[in-house]
């Protein structure tokens, strides 16, 4: 057993004197988001729990340049990993790599119907639905970069109106099929809300993070690591242009600044 000299990761702020908000939340935001994003794209096998109670902060043990932050993520309570099957995991991956804009109308259609074929695979009869609310987790200020009708923010108030307050008829259903959705999946997609709840807490009302959009940002961190998923279908959905890419030697950065309580599960090491 090994003693964590930090405290759960939303109480940084007052546990550490030298804690900096525009330094430190952005700096470990993209350690535990890729973190996850490489668990899911380049194993299948992930931590389904990784809440504010389970992600703990601690200074670092080594020195660090000056501007860097001095604190590193700690993740425990591994017992409850689940794992994508790698047809789940590739497709999962191609999914998310069709993410971002797309350069033109060609690519938009292609992407969109292959999108489409994915999803009917697993039962998702509601494609932007899925995209949105389990993907994008549930912001309907986001668009759907695949769909096929134009998106305004009329039309995107409309829709949360009708949604949220019309309770008889909550609009067309996400699933044709259930059964067809692979239960891990469906985890995976969880699992961003837990980290989501840390970053809502750690920014909320902050003005040093002002023009920092966390969902943004993890969003490219996602688009990223799925392109580097092995084996995943690739012509014509990928635009490399147009994500944030994070170089080798960075990950290998974001893995040091993000680091696994050595209990029961040796999939938590990566």
């Amino acid at each position: 057993m090994e003693f964590i000299d930090g405290c759960k990761i939303i109480n940084a702020p007052t546990f550490f004197d030298d804690w900096d908000y525009a330094r430190d939340v952005p700096a470990l935001h993209a350690a535990l988001e890729t973190w996850h994003a490489m668990q899911l794209f380049l194993t299948g096998c992930f931590h389904g729990d990784p809440h504010p109670g389970n992600v703990l902060v601690r200074r670092r043990a080594d020195a660090v340049p000056a501007g860097q932050s001095p604190f590193q993520v700690v993740v425990i309570d591994h017992g409850g990993y689940y794992t994508l099957d790698d047809d789940t995991r590739k497709k999962y991956a191609e999914v998310w790599s069709m993410m971002d804009e797309p350069k033109n109308d060609a690519q938009k259609t292609a992407r969109r119907a292959r999108l489409k074929a994915i999803m009917a695979g697993w039962g998702v009869g509601h494609t932007s639905r899925f995209v949105i609310e389990q993907m994008f987790n549930g912001s309907f200020g986001a668009a759907d970069p695949t769909a096929s009708i134009t998106e305004n923010g009329e039309a995107r108030r409309h829709r949360w109106n009708w949604m949220h307050q019309k309770t008889d008829d909550l609009g067309p259903p996400i699933f044709e099929d259930t059964a067809k959705m692979p239960p891990a999946l469906m985890k995976a997609f969880g699992v961003g809300n837990f980290t989501r709840n840390a970053w809502t807490v750690l920014s909320k009302g902050r003005k040093e993070l002002r023009g920092w959009d966390f969902c943004k940002v993890r969003v490219a961190i996602m688009i990223d690591w799925a392109r580097k998923c092995p084996g995943t279908h690739r012509a014509p959905l990928c635009v490399m242009g147009h994500c944030l890419c994070i170089h080798a030697e960075q990950a290998d950065q974001h893995q040091q600044d993000i680091e696994p309580f050595p209990g029961r599960q040796a999939q938590a090491t990566l």
